[in-house]
């Protein structure tokens, strides 16, 4: 799993297909590279948000045998694991924040749900440039995607992230 703006380099992706064209998931620090396209066949699912009809900021990709090997030290979390949030949880989002072209170690930012939607949910505090993609968890349930933040640069107010609970069956299923 990944955020849809990291491939399509577009703030709100229309649904288009050009937008994610030779997209390539990229494991810095490793030789991991994971194509989202198999010939011209797309290998990864998005949903369409309806209110505005843009992708909601999220995207899976169905692994191969030997990615899925190759990212196996990395963790994984259960399918089991996805559960909702609801206003007033403490949260933590894992990310690698200041990482350009090297790995660092992870850092991890807590904060408390303060308000829900259909497909998305926002946090007490702003995450950083980083965070993308990586995901937020409530003790060992799995919850989310940081997705970005609100405000602008220099003045940041809440972290978003997608809702697994809310996209899991049209995600993974």
């Amino acid at each position: 799993m990944t955020n849809v703006h990291l491939i399509s380099g577009q703030d709100n992706t229309p649904p288009v297909h050009s937008y994610m064209a030779n997209g390539l998931i990229h494991v810095l620090g490793t030789p991991v590279n994971i194509p989202i396209y198999e010939a011209d066949t797309p290998r990864f699912t998005v949903v369409i948000n309806a209110t505005d009809n843009t992708l909601v900021d999220v995207l899976s990709v169905k692994l191969k045998q030997s990615e899925a090997a190759q990212l196996s030290a990395y963790g994984a979390f259960a399918f089991e694991s996805i559960a909702p949030v609801a206003i007033g949880d403490t949260v933590a989002m894992s990310g690698f924040p200041g990482m350009k072209t090297e790995p660092t170690s992870p850092s991890i930012l807590s904060a408390e749900i303060i308000e829900t939607s259909d497909l998305n949910f926002k946090m007490s505090k702003p995450s950083a440039k980083g965070y993308s993609g990586g995901p937020v968890t409530r003790g060992g349930s799995l919850v989310g995607v940081a997705t970005g933040d609100v405000g602008y640069s220099g003045a940041l107010s809440n972290g978003l992230a997608a809702s697994l609970h809310a996209l899991k069956e049209h995600l993974f299923l």
